[in-house]
């Protein structure tokens, strides 16, 4: 055939995630959040794509604090100058303990306009929607950590019905709680009959393939940190259609009295945004020290 020297003709399209294009900002430890993702929306046309943030395996309130300076690195690594739906750091308690503005303004420097959530607040968004006012509460966090998620919900207007915690702060045995043992907590909390739903905290337990039955015994909806993100991350990037595998949330939309920020598609196209759409110092020089970073 000889050497071809012209380039070939090629189209172009919009890519990986032809309905939905969303960024997850993951714990470097976290073993189950893509995974649950995968099984919770493959099939819909969705995209997630993934940064993880340089974290320690043990988990309490000083650690957590630390990831809001990473929290902004990892985000201008993350396709910059790509259009996103939108994004989510995904850790429930680093989420309340570095608080709602700073998540999103570590976030949206780097991706300006972007709807941003996390797992905290897509909980809120999710037991609102369902009407949901009392909840049976499982995590896997010790006691500090624990007083905090608890005070988040009551702040949020989410009583705790019941609460069982694992009483773990090691963020490399947290997702290897096996799924029989969360059934066991999410039955024995869940079923006291002054709860409206049930809830499991941290994207690492292992809920998403066993929820709907939960549901099904209990005869109420049973949510988790990872179910809760999925649907908030589709309903903000402006997927409406039914989730298939989402339980009660399938069809549910946001619910009008959560307070989220959020912001129409800019880019319908998905074409990368021009330079003038991200400020000159949207990008921190500090992303090139992090763990792993390409100079």
């Amino acid at each position: 055939m000889g050497i071809r020297r012209r380039p070939l003709a090629f189209e172009v399209d919009a890519g990986y995630g032809d309905r939905v294009r969303a960024g997850l900002l993951v714990l470097a430890t976290d073993q189950t959040i893509e995974q649950e993702f995968n099984y919770l929306l493959g099939g819909l046309g969705v995209a997630f794509h993934t940064a993880r943030l340089p974290s320690e395996p043990i988990i309490n309130v000083q650690t957590l604090r630390g990831l809001q300076t990473r929290l902004e690195q990892t985000a201008a690594l993350l396709l910059p100058g790509c259009y996103l739906d939108v994004m989510a750091y995904a850790c429930t308690s680093g989420s309340i303990v570095i608080g709602q503005k700073a998540v999103r303004a570590c976030i949206q420097r780097s991706h300006p306009g972007v709807p941003v959530t996390n797992p905290a607040l897509a909980a809120v968004a999710a037991l609102q929607a369902l009407g949901a006012r009392r909840i049976a509460l499982v995590t896997p966090y010790g006691p500090e950590v624990n007083r905090l998620v608890r005070g988040w919900f009551r702040k949020n207007g989410i009583a705790i019905g019941s609460f069982a915690s694992f009483q773990q702060e090691d963020d490399l045995i947290m997702p290897r709680i096996s799924p029989a043992s969360i059934r066991r907590a999410v039955l024995d909390a869940g079923g006291q009959a002054d709860a409206d739903a049930a809830f499991v905290s941290c994207t690492s337990l292992r809920l998403a393939e066993q929820a709907q039955a939960l549901e099904a015994e209990l005869g109420k909806p049973v949510l988790s940190s990872n179910i809760a993100l999925g649907w908030h991350c589709m309903r903000l990037a402006g997927l409406g259609a039914p989730l298939p595998r989402f339980g009660s949330l399938a069809a549910r939309g946001l619910p009008d009295a959560v307070d989220i920020t959020t912001a129409p598609r800019r880019n319908p196209d998905r074409q990368p945004l021009p330079p003038e759409a991200f400020p000159a110092d949207a990008f921190p020089p500090e992303a090139a020290a992090l763990p792993g970073a390409i100079a």
